[in-house]
Formats: C-alpha cells, sequence, structure tokens
C-alpha cells in the first residue's frame, strides 16, 4: 500500500470562489437531475417498467457496456458485395449492404482489385418520398481504425434524434420545414467489417497475449529500459506487418490504399450510390404514390427524388480523426459540401506533414479540473475528496504518483481477484481515459486512486484484470459449455490505427531511435499527464515501411465550400485543442467555430443544450450560429458538470412517460429535458466506444 498522508471522507470547508471554475449551466438543470432521480426513483419502487440498474462491481465497471454486435441469422460475409447499395435487414431494424469500389482509383482499366465497404444504415422516420426526408447523414467516430458500425450500433439512434427534427413526424405537417434523416456508418477501409482488413495476428488470442506484454513493460518513462524494449518490439510488428500487406496480388499492394484519400472517395461513391437508391426506392412506389397524391404530386416527388449523377452532396458528422476524413473531403470536393460538421478538431496539415506533437497543449488542465471539480463536489460524489481545497487533494494526488513510481503496490490475491502489482503506468493508463471523458470517468478515476490511498489497492486489480475477458485462439471454442469468447479480433486495431496513420504521414516513422527519445520527452514537457501514453501512438509506425499510392502535397484548404463547415472544438481537449478548430476554419471561408467549453474529447464528452441546438438547427436550416454581437460562430455553456452534476446511469434509461407525468410546465422546457436525455444516452455511448485520435 502507498502511505499517503491525508484522509479521505472528511467533510470540506467552503470552497472558495478562487477554487471554482467558469464553466456554468442553467440553474434549473441542477434542480431537474435531482428531480428527475427522485422521480426515476418513486417510479422504479411502485415497479411500472423494469428498469436496468448498472452494477457497482469494479469489473463491471471496467467494461464497455454491451451492444447488440450480431443479428440472428444475418452474417456480413453472407452479404455479396456489390456496385450498387443493396441492403439487407441486420441488427433489428437496420440495414447492412457491401459496397464495392476499387482498391485503387488511380487503375482505370477496371481490372483491379476491389473494397467491400461495410455500411449500416439507420432508417429515417419518414420514407424518401416524404418531403421532410433530408437525406443520409454519415457518421465516423475517429481513431484512425475507429468503426461507423459500431457508432452506429451503440449511438445511431441519438445521432439521429440531434440532427432530425424534434418534432414527431406524425405531428408535423407533411409540407412542413422539418427534416428527418438516415444515419450511414461505416468502417473506412481496413477496419473492421470492411475487407480486405488489416490483419497482423493469426487470432485474438495471440494479439492480446501480445498486448499483456507490453503492458507488463509499462508506458515511456516507467522504466529506464521502456523505451529501448517497446521500441524492438514496434520494429518486429510493425515491419511483419507492413510487409505482409505490402505483398503484391495482381500487381496491386493493399497497405498503399489504407490511407485517408481513398476513403474520402469512397464516401463520394457513398453518397452517389445512395442517391441512385433513392431513386429507385422512389420509382418503385410511384403507382401507389399517384393514387393517394395525385399526378403533380407525385412529379414533383419524383424530380426530388431523383438521382443527381456526379452532384450529389455530403451530409457528415465526423469526430476526433473522422476531421481529417471530413475536412479532406471539403477540401477535394467542397462543391459537394452540403452540411459537414467536424467535431474534435485535429490539424489536418500536421496530420499529414507534421510530428504529432502539438496536441497536448490543454491535457494538463484537465487534470487540474478534476481537482477542482472534486474539492467541489465533496466526499459524497468524489472519493479521492480531502479537505483543503483543490491544492489539497493534487498534493495527495502528486505524492501517491511519486511513492508509487517508487514502490508499486502488491495486492494478495483473493475469492474475486488475483494477485497484482499496481504501477506508475497503470494509474497513467487509467487516467488517459479519464481525460478524454471526464463526465463519465473521473468517478470510477476517483473511486480508484482512493482505494490505493486508503483502501489495499484491490479494487484497482479487480479493475486491472477484468479489463480483458477469457479469448479463445480459434473461433469455434464458443460452444454453450465455454465462457471464452470467440478469437475475433477486435472492432478497433491498433494496427488499423498505424495501416491508416502511418501511410497517411511516412514522417512518423522516419525517426531514429535517438530522436523518438527526444520526442517522448518534448511529449512529456508538453504534457506531464499525458504525454508518455500519448508517445505510443506514434510509436506504431516505427517500423512501417508504406508509401501511400496517392497523397496530397498541399495544404488542406478550400477557396470556398458550397456550403460553410461547422467546427467544433471544446475548451479543455486532452488531444484535439481548441486552436486546432479555429485554424483549420481560417483555411476554409465562409466556416464558423463553435466553442464548446467543456472539458474531454469532441462535444459529446459533455452534453450542452447549446451545442446541441445551433447543430440541429445546422441541419434542419442550413443556418450556422452567429453570437449576440453579431460575429460567426458561438460559445456554448454544457450543461452538466464532472463529479459535481453526477446523475444516475438510470437517468438515461426511465420511462418517456415520466416526462410528461414530471415536467409539463411548458413545452419549451419539456423538449429541454427530452434533448438533455437524448444527450446524455448519446455522451455514455461515445464514451464507451471512443477511440484514441
Amino acid at each position: 500500500m502507498v502511505m499517503v498522508t491525508r484522509k479521505i471522507g472528511t467533510i470540506s470547508p467552503t470552497v472558495s470562489a478562487s477554487d471554482k471554475v467558469g464553466i456554468s449551466r442553467s440553474t434549473w438543470l441542477r434542480s431537474l437531475a435531482v428531480s428527475s432521480a427522485a422521480i426515476f426513483l418513486i417510479f422504479k419502487s411502485i415497479s411500472i417498467a423494469p428498469i436496468f440498474s448498472p452494477s457497482t462491481d469494479v469489473g463491471t465497471m471496467s467494461k464497455k457496456t454491451p451492444i447488440v454486435t450480431a443479428s440472428k441469422g444475418f452474417k456480413w460475409e453472407n452479404i455479396s458485395p456489390s456496385k450498387e447499395l443493396l441492403y439487407h435487414d441486420c441488427f433489428g431494424k437496420l440495414q447492412c449492404a457491401r459496397l464495392e469500389v476499387p482498391l485503387d482509383y488511380k487503375r482505370t482499366d477496371g481490372k483491379g482489385l476491389k473494397v467491400a465497404v461495410a455500411l449500416i444504415r439507420q432508417p429515417a422516420k419518414v420514407p424518401v418520398t416524404d418531403p421532410r426526408y433530408g437525406g443520409a447523414v454519415i457518421i465516423e467516430p475517429g481513431g484512425p481504425g475507429g468503426s461507423g458500425v459500431d457508432q452506429l450500433l451503440r449511438a445511431g439512434s441519438e445521432i439521429q434524434s440531434i440532427v432530425s427534427s424534434h418534432i414527431e413526424p406524425e405531428i408535423a405537417s407533411f409540407n412542413s420545414e422539418n427534416k428527418y434523416y438516415d444515419i450511414i456508418g461505416f468502417d473506412p477501409r481496413g477496419v473492421n467489417n470492411t475487407t480486405p482488413g488489416v490483419r497482423c495476428f493469426p487470432d485474438a488470442l495471440v494479439a492480446q497475449n501480445w498486448k499483456l506484454q507490453s503492458e507488463t513493460i509499462g508506458i515511456f518513462g516507467s522504466t529506464p529500459g521502456a523505451l529501448p524494449r517497446l521500441w524492438e518490439r514496434s520494429q518486429a510488428l510493425s515491419r511483419g506487418c507492413s510487409e505482409a500487406l505490402m505483398e503484391e496480388v495482381n500487381g496491386e499492394r493493399v497497405a498503399e490504399h489504407l490511407n485517408t484519400i481513398p476513403v474520402v472517395e469512397d464516401m463520394v461513391h457513398m453518397i452517389e450510390r445512395h442517391g441512385q437508391w433513392r431513386e429507385k426506392q422512389a420509382l418503385a412506389t410511384q403507382d401507389a404514390y399517384a393514387q393517394v397524391y395525385g399526378t403533380e404530386t407525385t412529379k414533383a416527388m419524383l424530380d426530388r427524388t431523383k438521382w443527381s449523377k456526379g452532384k450529389e452532396m455530403l451530409y457528415y458528422w465526423g469526430f476526433s480523426y473522422g476531421t481529417v476524413i471530413g475536412t479532406t473531403f471539403a477540401a477535394m470536393h467542397p462543391e459537394r459540401v452540403a452540411r459537414v460538421v467536424v467535431d474534435g478538431v485535429v490539424d489536418a496539415d500536421d496530420h499529414y506533414h507534421g510530428t504529432k506533437a502539438n496536441n497536448l497543449w490543454d491535457a494538463d488542465s484537465i487534470l487540474s479540473q478534476f481537482f477542482i471539480y472534486c474539492s467541489e463536489a465533496g466526499p459524497a460524489k468524489c472519493s479521492f475528496y480531502t479537505p483543503g481545497g483543490p491544492k489539497a487533494i493534487q498534493a495527495i494526488y502528486d505524492e501517491l504518483i511519486s511513492n508509487i513510481y517508487k514502490h508499486p503496490v502488491v495486492v494478495p490475491g483473493s475469492a474475486t481477484h488475483g494477485p497484482e502489482i499496481i504501477t506508475w503506468s497503470d494509474i497513467k493508463s487509467v487516467q488517459s481515459p479519464s481525460l478524454y471523458q471526464p463526465l463519465h470517468r473521473f468517478p470510477h478515476f476517483s473511486m480508484l486512486l482512493s482505494d490505493l490511498v486508503t483502501g489495499n489497492g484491490s479494487k484497482f486489480a479487480e479493475y486491472k484484470q477484468h479489463k480483458y475477458g477469457p479469448i479463445c485462439s480459434a473461433a469455434d471454442c464458443g460452444s454453450e459449455h465455454n465462457t471464452c469468447s470467440p478469437g475475433h479480433l477486435p472492432l478497433a486495431t491498433p494496427e488499423a490505427y498505424s495501416a491508416i496513420l502511418c501511410t497517411d504521414s511516412s514522417r512518423l516513422g522516419d525517426v531514429s531511435k535517438e530522436e523518438f527519445e527526444a520526442y517522448v520527452q518534448r511529449m512529456t514537457n508538453q504534457s506531464a499527464s499525458f504525454g508518455a501514453v500519448w508517445a505510443h501512438n506514434r510509436l506504431g509506425c516505427v517500423g512501417w515501411n508504406v508509401t501511400a499510392k496517392w497523397s496530397l502535397n498541399h495544404s488542406i484548404a478550400a477557396i470556398k465550400t458550397a456550403h460553410p463547415v461547422i467546427f467544433i472544438g471544446n475548451t479543455f481537449d486532452p488531444v484535439t485543442p481548441i486552436r486546432n478548430a479555429h485554424k483549420m476554419s481560417s483555411q476554409f471561408p465562409g466556416s464558423v467555430v463553435i466553442e464548446h467549453r467543456a472539458e474531454g474529447h469532441c462535444s459529446l464528452a459533455a452534453p450542452s443544450l447549446c451545442t446541441m441546438r445551433h447543430i440541429r438547427n445546422y441541419f434542419q436550416t442550413g443556418a450556422t450560429p452567429t453570437s449576440d454581437d453579431g460575429s460567426s460562430g458561438a460559445s456554448c455553456e454544457t450543461d452538466l458538470k464532472p463529479l459535481v452534476d453526477a446523475v444516475p446511469n438510470e437517468w438515461s434509461s426511465y420511462p418517456e412517460s415520466i416526462d410528461v407525468l414530471a415536467f409539463a410546465h411548458s413545452e419549451a422546457e419539456l423538449q429541454d429535458i427530452r434533448d438533455l436525455k437524448i444527450l446524455l444516452r448519446a455522451s455514455k455511448r461515445f464514451a464507451e466506444s471512443s477511440v484514441a485520435i
């Protein structure tokens, strides 16, 4: 046990004004959270409906909330790739397709290898023939290597609710301006269900063993020997994986076509084929439509749904690395921009031509906010609380970090966990995702820190050992008598990350061991809380020997897009500082910036009705926000603070009827409540699946 001289759980004195933070929200919302929780408990006690209440077991908290990742009778491999969008029912009420596109867009003979892009569609609340049908919004979760299919399965309904009209179509006028959108998620090249994929291990068991070995070594700075050993392991992994992907097949190499530029062209194919599909859907129903609405209205419907060959427009919401895809698309095809929101903005020029050395300017500010919020929240909401204000809490943290670096915590085995050693690297590793998603992860982070100070480390040991479930070496091991999971590789693999990132920027891997050591020190100087962890992202490029067949050698910018782009940046983002949003916006005339006044990565890290309304209005009307002084852009407060405004998980799952029964004061307030619930669900699911940029 690490000895730290303080007590946790005593009552805090009044927090001084200097200890509080300026990120505020409507005062009614705080009472709303309390009232909603109370009402939920009342409804739960009288058993109106069964409601899921997550366990507080440490092992359970360390796992992602399970989602439906398979549909009975549905397998991606059973869908034959097609040049048109041919949808198949999947995952309940969703639709899936595999779109065939060229591996090499520069090859003109039509005989080259093909890529089968996996797409999943959440249908709009109205058919394409309805004048209120807005089109299809493509979403991309980031990474690189993140799965858009997975993101839609987790949060597709919530994203659809944000961009579509808040008025149900049954209530809205048939000829109204309310718009309802399809949501389409896709797996970029090399990722998840898209083929060919990036696979550097024979199965998931081997991959997990490799990862566990790396964790045993620790992160950079944990020991003097960590960097040399991790460097050598990266050489072994990256060289073998890139060489396998560089094997020539019919004169082509897959690895040369996994970068972002071909993905942009895949998206052009997607929106064009969606236009073709839309037209066919309308033509198939025109006779029945005419019987109901008449000839003239039917003609207008066919004109509205006609495929605009070569001119279909993009509707898009991309997060993190997804902003690189979005801005690259806008630079290459500015005439096709209808609605593009880029959220958690990467400096695309640095992505393609830099060294990932300017990302962490605000990371330490988020850790500082943890101490401030913990002090404000008090012992009831922050397990790591101690009296004396944020500086006193930070002092305990600093002492813990210093002590555990020299003396790891020894945790004997018990009935609930095996023997374990808790190290400096372990704290840094759990701290990093907390900086990404403070609202959802600060409470857990606080509890684990407290366990190391006042407990015996057993909770941390359970968390550490429950991160990974049992995995078999072969897919057929998952019989009903076997508790291990099949040996399928995870949805977002570090190898796909490297294949995309390192092919986008060859500079990242063109570095000596001494130069890389200097890079690690530079990042640690930039952020003491996150620098050593962040440097591992670039490490994956060491030994990656691939040059993209098609790349851009100029700045990512456009003279003018067909419609303005919206850039969203959080005030304190651990890896995409707000300065990126302003810098990239300056390269797209007419674009605007929304500053989301929160901590964390991307706007969904912290619910804000203000930000949500701007996004919805943009997709509904095309209007970009303006500030009170008439300048372009907006600054939006968030509605909940980490730790301080901790809301029970049940808040995002209680029955819809509670809205009407409890808060029918005004329609506007009622809509605020409904929208906040949507944001909370989206935020929670985004936190569960967020992928590092």
